[in-house]
């Protein structure tokens, strides 16, 4: 099975001035778009929308937009798009609800957000880091971690709200 196989749906993207883009194979979650097509033409403030199987159409807007180019695997490079169901215009001021989880060890604030996995990896990484192991196996270990969390799939489930967290955990682009 390739990455492409996970690319189930078809996005197009309509621009600013009246033109649109795709359609683009493309794998569609509540809060991220990742597509393999490295042609694809995404900027912030785009619409995007898909045609559902019952043939209703649902509209994304994109609030960021980001090309990861993997390098020496280009068959892993792609685009995630970062979304949301309305513009913050259609929002007319309102402000979505927050949930606040307490238990005794932790702390919980945000709906959909991704402290408990960012708590959990930097726990291992500094686990790597204390380790005995040289310098040269503590490299490729946070290496390969990294390298699953770039892969277009993780990224997708996890979301794209962890890049940025990521890149500063693992450092580098």
């Amino acid at each position: 099975m390739s990455f492409a196989d996970f690319m189930t749906s078809k996005v197009t993207v309509h621009k600013a001035d009246g033109s649109t883009r795709g359609p683009y194979s493309a794998q569609v979650n509540p809060t991220t778009i990742i597509t393999l097509q490295k042609d694809a033409d995404f900027e912030r403030g785009d619409k995007i929308t898909r045609v559902l199987p019952n043939g209703k159409v649902e509209s994304f807007h994109v609030v960021d937009a980001n090309y990861r180019d993997t390098g020496r695997r280009s068959d892993m490079s792609h685009w995630e798009v970062t979304i949301s169901r309305t513009s913050p215009a259609e929002n007319h001021g309102t402000r979505p609800s927050q949930t606040i989880h307490v238990t005794a060890h932790a702390v919980q604030i945000g709906d959909g957000n991704v402290q408990n996995l960012t708590q959990a990896l930097t726990s291992v990484v500094a686990a790597i880091d204390a380790s005995p192991a040289s310098a040269a196996e503590k490299a490729q270990a946070k290496g390969l971690l990294r390298q699953a969390f770039e892969h277009p799939l993780l990224a997708a489930v996890v979301g794209g709200a962890s890049s940025a967290y990521f890149t500063k955990l693992f450092g580098g682009a």
